[in-house]
C-alpha cells in the first residue's frame, strides 16, 4: 500500500467519525432553536401584556407592530 492510500484510508476513517458528530451538533442545535422560540413566546406575552393598554391607546395589535412611515 502506498503512502497515498494510506493517507486516503486515513482521511476516509476521519471522514466517518465526523458524520455522527455533525448529527449530533445539529440536533443541539435544533434543540437550542426550540429553547430559544420558546423564551421569545414568554417574552411576547409578557410584552403582550404589559404593553397592552399602550397599544389599544395607540391602535396597534401589539408591541412588535411594524411602523410604517
Amino acid at each position: 500500500m502506498s503512502k497515498n492510500d494510506t493517507d486516503i484510508a486515513n482521511y476516509k476513517k476521519q471522514l466517518d467519525k465526523f458524520g455522527p458528530a455533525m448529527r449530533e451538533i445539529e440536533i443541539r442545535m435544533e434543540k437550542r432553536q426550540d429553547t430559544i422560540l420558546e423564551v421569545r413566546e414568554k417574552r411576547n406575552t409578557v410584552e403582550d401584556r404589559i404593553f397592552a393598554g399602550f397599544c389599544e391607546q395607540i391602535g396597534v395589535d401589539n408591541i412588535r407592530y411594524p411602523l410604517v412611515l
